[in-house]
């Protein structure tokens, strides 16, 4: 099963092995996503949204999280400008 299959299983709220090589391996960009985000506290908000757009599904105007954020996998998160 590929990374996208797994994510719609995962998303589906089956029981699924976290454990699989392609879960490992984005579990870990989600990491090195969350610590490049964590130490950009301070920079510009450009290059911070930058990172969360690469990291959440997606994100609305001037969001941000205060240090420190950590997730899973992000790839289901959706943070600012919802409309419900």
């Amino acid at each position: 099963m590929n990374l996208e299959e797994q994510r719609q299983f995962i998303l589906s709220e089956k029981v699924y092995n976290d454990l699989t090589p392609e879960l490992i391996k984005a579990r870990e960009n989600t990491v090195f996503l969350t610590n490049k985000y964590n130490e950009s506290f301070g920079k510009p908000s450009s290059e911070r949204e930058a990172i969360l757009k690469n990291l959440l599904k997606s994100i609305g105007k001037n969001v941000h999280f205060e240090p420190t954020f950590r997730c899973e996998f992000g790839f289901n998160i959706t943070i600012g400008n919802l409309t419900v």
